[in-house]
């Protein structure tokens, strides 16, 4: 299985996810919040960036349960929900989450799942009101 690896613009985001924290690029010159990391802000076409914390907290906006894989390697993760969460700051992040009888609407936390030495990916878990 491939892995991501690691470029200029997007090395804090690793580093930061392999601390158990999800963050997100924050333009210094309009404050646009951006995900997924890139080398300039998406709004203004700036370069000059700062890296934010975010809670990690928000709702499910829409899914789809994978039940098929393409990739072999992927095969024993299977059945699981790709969710599209938007984030109490706004911004939308698509990721996994394991519980298959997830709902729009629901509740969800980050979680940082190591998948490599070193590499994490941010997960989702329901929160307890949403189950």
């Amino acid at each position: 299985m491939s892995h991501p690896v690691a470029v200029s613009w997007d090395k804090p985001f690793w580093e930061s996810a392999a601390q158990g924290r999800l963050v997100a690029q924050q333009c210094r010159d309009c404050g646009r919040l951006q995900h997924y990391p890139r080398p300039a802000c998406i709004d203004c076409l700036s370069q000059s960036r700062d890296w934010i914390r975010l809670s990690g907290r928000g709702t499910v906006w829409s899914f789809s349960i994978v039940r098929q894989v393409a990739d072999p390697a992927f095969a024993g993760e299977v059945p699981f929900a790709l969710v599209d969460v938007e984030l109490e700051e706004g911004l939308r992040i698509t990721s996994r989450l394991d519980d298959t009888s997830v709902e729009i609407g629901d509740r969800v936390q980050v979680t940082m799942r190591a998948i490599a030495t070193g590499l994490c990916l941010p997960y989702f878990e329901r929160l307890p009101d949403a189950l």
